[in-house]
């Protein structure tokens, strides 16, 4: 890197290094594979400049960071947690990749439900898919609460179709986007604690969790992460765009997201 780089220590780059460090050999073994660690010690110990001292720093810090998940499971909690303290803001915003898929995806800093997937070669073997889609209301206190959730299998078949009952005072139902009233949860009973126990049974080691913006609805779960999400929001239009398009009907419908993200 320092020789692509062009850097120089106080004694030069590193041929003219070796010319000085090492007047046997001089450069006729410059690749740095064959050198020893104390003639790379002594190269980089010749660098003072700050700038220098950054790239160094820098590179080094990727190793380590490499060493370290090598030691980790890729499915663990561990390797969650070191990932989350080094890069929040990666953790936090898309993780989507060209491809589409976010690996580790991590949306609560409490209240996290872990789904544990096993080995990551089975997990990237699975095609077992659900997909899933969440209704949101707007709290008195400014946060958003689950009111409503629904998964399907890939052939389509409702398995979980559940009204929630938020803890909070809800101040807007938003009912031309949820399709939810005042009325339709007056008897209901189903709390998100219930909804989180529900995608615990649905879900079976190497499941893959497919929905349009599922950041929003994992963190209106609170913290429920999985391994293996697929995104569909920023690559295709809108779901109930191509819902209207299937089924010719402008109604937005809990199970038809669902559907419409299993479909594309």
């Amino acid at each position: 890197m320092s020789q692509k780089k062009g850097m120089k220590g106080d004694k030069g780059g590193w041929k003219v290094f070796l010319l000085v460090h090492d007047k046997k050999m001089g450069t006729s073994i410059s690749d740095l594979v064959r050198r020893s660690k104390d003639d790379l010690v002594a190269f980089l110990n010749t660098f003072s400049d700050g700038d220098d001292l950054k790239v160094f720093t820098k590179v080094m810090q990727c190793q380590a960071n490499r060493e370290v998940v090598e030691t980790l499971s890729d499915s663990s909690t561990s390797y969650q947690v070191w990932l989350r303290q080094n890069y929040p803001a990666a953790c936090n915003n898309d993780m989507d990749t060209g491809v589409g898929v976010g690996h580790g995806y991590w949306v609560s800093d409490t209240e996290w439900l872990i789904i544990k997937v096993g080995k990551l070669s089975k997990a990237k073997k699975s095609n077992s898919m659900v997909a899933v889609d969440c209704e949101m209301v707007l709290c008195e206190d400014g946060t958003e609460a689950l009111v409503q959730v629904c998964a399907v299998d890939p052939s389509l078949e409702v398995k979980l179709n559940e009204l929630v009952k938020p803890n909070k005072v809800i101040a807007d139902y938003r009912t031309e986007i949820t399709g939810i009233t005042a009325d339709d949860l007056e008897k209901v009973t189903c709390s998100l604690a219930n909804i989180q126990k529900s995608m615990r049974r649905l879900l079976s080691h190497g499941t893959i969790l497919v929905g349009h913006s599922l950041n929003s609805d994992l963190e209106g779960m609170l913290g429920i992460m999985f391994t293996y999400t697929l995104r569909i929001a920023k690559y295709l239009e809108p779901i109930a765009m191509v819902c209207t398009r299937i089924v010719l009907e402008e109604v937005h419908r809990n199970s038809w997201d669902e559907r419409g993200s299993k479909t594309v």
